[in-house]
C-alpha cells in the first residue's frame, strides 16, 4: 500500500497482509461483501488458516463456525493472531499470499 513501510521477514509481511485484510472487511459494505462469492472466499481462507494453525501445533483440524458476515473481520484477526504465534516462516509466507488474494479479490 502507498505510504506503507515495506515488511521484510515472512512474519511481518503476514502481519501486515492480516492488518489490511482484517481493515479491508472491516470497511467494506455488508451489501457488497454479500455480492459474489466474498464470504464463502473470506470463509474459505479462515478456515484454511486456522487449519494450518492447529496442524502446526499438533492438533486435528476441526470447522471453524460460521459467523454472520458481520463478525469475519474479528474472526479473521483471531485466528490470523493465534496462527503468527505458533507458524513458521514458510507456512505465514503462504499465509500472507493467501490474505493478499483475498484482500485483492474483496
Amino acid at each position: 500500500m502507498i505510504g506503507q513501510p515495506v515488511a521484510q521477514t515472512p512474519q511481518e509481511q503476514f502481519r501486515a497482509q492480516l492488518d489490511w485484510t482484517v481493515t479491508r472487511l472491516r470497511t467494506i459494505s455488508l451489501d457488497k461483501l454479500n455480492r459474489d462469492e466474498r464470504i464463502d472466499s473470506t470463509r474459505e481462507v479462515i478456515q484454511s488458516l486456522a487449519d494450518v494453525g492447529r496442524i502446526t501445533n499438533g492438533l486435528e483440524a476441526i470447522a471453524v463456525p460460521h459467523l454472520n458476515a458481520s463478525a469475519l473481520a474479528d474472526q479473521l484477526q483471531v485466528i490470523g493472531n493465534d496462527l503468527i504465534t505458533c507458524a513458521n516462516e514458510k507456512v505465514l509466507e503462504s499465509a500472507a499470499s493467501q490474505l493478499q488474494h483475498l484482500r485483492l479479490n474483496l
